[in-house]
C-alpha cells in the first residue's frame, strides 16, 4: 500500500473533522434548548362572583372575575344583557388577574353577563355566565 502525503493529510483530518462536527452539533443543541422561550397558557376564568347559575336573594353590587393569568385592562370588558341589548359596564377595573365591574340595581329574574379579555400572552378570550335574582 502506497502512502502519499495527500492521503496521510486527509486521513489525519477525517477524525478531527468528525469530532468538530459532533462538538458543533452539541453546541447547537444546547443553544436551541437554552434559548427556547416558555409557552404561555391562555388565560381562563378561575372564579366568578356571582357564580354561574347562582340564585341570589338580592341584586349584587358588582361582578368579580378571577383569571389564571394577568389581564390587559385596555382591551378587557364586562357586558350585561339588558332587554335584548348588551351594555358595557362603565365602572370596570382590572388589577392583575382580577377584573371587577359595578352592576346597576337589577330586578328579579335571570341575568346574563359576557366578558371579553386580552390576556398577557396576547390571546383574546371570551365567556358568559348567568345568575338569577329571586323575586
Amino acid at each position: 500500500m502506497r502512502f502519499t502525503l495527500a492521503r496521510i493529510i486527509s486521513s489525519a483530518r477525517q477524525p478531527r473533522l468528525f469530532a468538530h462536527d459532533r462538538w458543533m452539533s452539541v453546541c447547537l443543541l444546547l443553544c436551541a434548548l437554552l434559548s427556547a422561550t416558555p409557552a404561555h397558557a391562555h388565560s381562563r376564568l378561575i372564579t366568578a362572583q356571582p357564580r354561574h347559575g347562582e340564585i341570589l336573594a338580592n341584586s349584587p353590587a358588582q361582578v368579580v372575575l378571577d383569571f389564571s393569568a394577568p389581564v390587559e385592562p385596555a382591551f378587557s370588558r364586562i357586558e350585561i344583557l339588558q332587554g335584548d341589548k348588551w351594555s358595557i359596564l362603565k365602572e370596570t377595573s382590572v388589577q392583575g388577574k382580577r377584573m371587577r365591574g359595578a352592576l346597576p340595581r337589577l330586578p328579579p329574574g335571570k341575568h346574563h353577563l359576557r366578558w371579553s379579555i386580552l390576556s398577557a400572552d396576547g390571546h383574546h378570550q371570551t365567556g358568559t355566565l348567568s345568575f338569577t335574582i329571586r323575586p
